[in-house]
């Protein structure tokens, strides 16, 4: 049994037996030098406007990897949650870079689990069929 609570830093998955947690959620802020700390909301929409959403992604999906290898020494069942946007979910490319990043970091693919939204799966459901597809036959 699982309880999810959003922390400041992400959200924590905790088991309600043993009190362990047991998965975060990775998270991206931009710390701005003039604006200081600015939430995804301010500026996800802008960087899905662009080709940034592609690199911005690709950076989370490095550094939860690049943290998960140190958080499965302390707990092998650990797992960490990442958002991705339609852009990555209809990016056809998108499994093989997910993978490869698991496989370069020798991280279980069941450690990472990709979040999406409703919203989309809607836009092109073909695509994303065969993105979620690929990725749930590799094991994420």
């Amino acid at each position: 049994m699982l309880l999810k609570t959003v922390g400041e830093f992400g959200l924590d998955a905790v088991d309600l037996v043993t009190g362990r947690i047991i998965g975060v959620e990775a998270l991206i802020r931009w710390n701005h030098p003039r604006l200081g700390i600015v939430t995804p909301d301010h500026f996800i929409t802008l960087a899905e406007h662009t080709d940034l959403m592609g690199p911005l992604t690709e950076f989370v999906v490095r550094r939860a990897a690049r943290d998960l290898t140190h958080w499965l020494h302390i707990d092998p069942e650990f797992q960490v949650a990442v958002n991705v946007s339609a852009q990555n979910l209809h990016d056809l490319d998108f499994p093989k870079f997910v993978t490869t990043t698991l496989a370069q970091t020798n991280l279980p693919p069941r450690a990472m689990e990709i979040e999406i939204t409703e919203n989309a799966v809607l836009a092109h459901p073909d695509r994303a069929r065969a993105v979620l597809q690929t990725l749930s036959e590799a094991g994420v």
